[in-house]
């Protein structure tokens, strides 16, 4: 075009623009929340056992929900268990009746039945396992156990015995060094002696 305009002289078009403009600066930008929206927590989550596929975890909503089906399959026996009354069922074509007539153990037809049938039992019971490594993994807050009786209640029990009971309680040694001692001083050394706390004299 501007070949003609110059064959014309006319003054030839400006070059044309690219409507599109390349972003400036930093694009990382972009995918970053407004600052008034916290940063999403992209990482995976810890400890939460072997994962369960959608079969699963539809067979134990099914249910009502993993405890309920952690019981019922515990109730059976196991999973092996439950897995072997849905096949009994299975071979039975469904009819409870028959595969106890063939031998199934009808508590566990009764469990299969609770479990949404055989193909929705047999799908928990695969999930049970994975739910009870779950429950192992997620960190239960620990209690610190006492590991000694409490030292003043111990005191209190031999106070009510006799001096001589107290001494006899002793080894040697220390009957000799508290044989002149009053009850509460030779109750405090059978107290620390039984506790562990002190050691017997040599």
């Amino acid at each position: 075009m501007n070949e003609n305009r110059n064959r014309r002289g006319l003054a030839p078009l400006p070059a044309p623009r690219n409507n599109y403009a390349a972003p400036r600066g930093n694009m990382g930008g972009v995918f970053r929340p407004p600052p008034n929206q916290p940063v999403p927590n992209l990482r995976a989550p810890m400890n939460m056992g072997p994962p369960l596929n959608m079969g699963e975890v539809k067979a134990i909503n099914n249910v009502g929900g993993p405890n309920k089906a952690l019981n019922l399959v515990q109730n059976a026996g196991g999973s092996n268990e439950v897995l072997r009354a849905a096949n009994q069922l299975k071979e039975a074509g469904g009819s409870p009746e028959l595969a106890v007539a063939k031998g199934a153990n009808a508590k566990n037809i009764k469990i299969v039945l609770q479990l949404g049938g055989a193909n929705n039992a047999a799908k928990v019971a695969t999930a049970a396992p994975k739910l009870r490594k779950r429950r192992r993994t997620k960190k239960t807050k620990k209690t610190k156990t006492k590991g000694r009786p409490k030292i003043a209640a111990i005191k209190k029990l031999l106070r009510s015995l006799p001096k001589k009971k107290l001494l006899s309680i002793l080894p040697k040694s220390n009957k000799n060094a508290l044989a002149n001692k009053n009850k509460a001083n030779v109750a405090t050394r059978v107290t620390s002696y039984l506790s562990g706390r002190t050691k017997a004299k040599k």
